[in-house]
């Protein structure tokens, strides 16, 4: 109750104080937490590791996530009123690498569930994936 009201508040400052002759105003939110950031943000920058991983549109990103992680990300928050995802929880296995030891190529291959050989050689750039849609995967649906 308390996060709904905080996000009403400071979603309802950015829309009466996001325009102007002065400027403007924005809002960076961070969390891993996507059906919060996907009803409250206009865009999405996944990270894994100190690194975009996928961006685009919020709303595109929680519905079709293309990069693995933020598969993950998705998988990990049943939506509310969908009696499949409360009973099926998922989840990631590993633990995510220590910022001074990344793996060789991607750091995300160690855990991802459709690793190439290739993840382990080299890192995957941001590519666009769809129309404003961004992924650095060597094995993303395009």
């Amino acid at each position: 109750m308390v996060q709904a009201q905080v996000l009403e508040l400071l979603t309802g400052l950015v829309r009466d104080l996001g325009t102007g002759p002065a400027g403007g105003m924005g809002m960076i939110l961070i969390s891993h937490d996507l059906g919060v950031l996907g009803t409250t943000c206009d865009r999405i920058a996944v990270m894994y590791a100190g690194q975009v991983i996928e961006s685009g549109p919020a709303l595109e990103i929680f519905d079709n996530p293309k990069h693995p992680y933020t598969r993950a990300l998705a998988a990990a928050f049943p939506r509310v009123g969908d009696p499949a995802a409360r009973y099926a929880p998922t989840g990631l296995p590993g633990d995510p690498p220590y910022p001074g030891y990344l793996p060789n190529g991607c750091a995300f291959h160690p855990r991802c569930p459709i690793a190439a050989p290739a993840c382990s050689q080299g890192s995957p750039a941001l590519v666009e994936v769809a129309p404003r849609r961004m992924a650095a995967c060597f094995e993303v649906d395009r």
